[in-house]
């Protein structure tokens, strides 16, 4: 590590990564695109008139539901705000109701839309991430030095969306996925 951080604290460690310039930068393209996309005249009805514009702190909590929600592990995203005795997990309605992470998981954006140039752009396939990624990548770099003795490996992360880069594995658990 070339930056020091408090040893019993993971969220110092987050910080290095997602540093305040790259929560307002997500901040700041969530908030443009849900303003786009709410001109739309089918959406006058929708839930998303309770839309409230994100803050930092709001990107904070999103994500830490999105973490915990890995870590606790349901099928389907509303059960965690499910009041069934049997699925119950109070904490989650405790920090953010269940419409405002929906929405939050909805509009979130790293990147505006309307300046994307394809014919530039260093990598068009990955437009939607592309500045989010390269600016956690610049912290990684400046955080972290790797020593001589490194061990590298490829892993198959299975998905079964459409992408041009999937690819089909037949000796891998997960026959069809990202190579990482």
């Amino acid at each position: 590590m070339k930056i020091e951080a408090e040893c019993n604290d993971p969220l110092a460690y987050l910080k290095l990564f997602l540093t305040d310039e790259v929560i307002r930068k997500i901040v700041a393209e969530t908030n443009r695109y849900t303003g786009q996309q709410q001109g739309a005249p089918h959406l006058r009805f929708a839930r998303t008139r309770k839309w409230d514009p994100v803050t930092k702190n709001d990107i904070w909590l999103f994500l830490g539901l999105v973490i915990l929600q890995g870590v606790v592990g349901k099928t389907v995203q509303q059960w965690y705000w499910s009041k069934n005795q049997m699925i119950v997990t109070p904490f989650f309605g405790t920090v953010m109701p269940e419409y405002r992470v929906s929405l939050k998981m909805k509009y979130l954006h790293f990147a505006n839309n309307e300046e994307f140039n394809e014919a530039t752009h260093p990598a068009p396939k990955l437009k939607k991430i592309w500045e989010v990624s390269q600016m956690i990548l610049q912290h990684f770099q400046q955080t972290y030095a790797p020593e001589t003795d490194v061990s590298i490996d490829e892993s198959l992360t299975a998905y079964k969306g459409r992408l041009s880069w999937v690819q089909y594995i037949a000796s891998k658990r997960a026959l069809f996925g990202v190579k990482t």
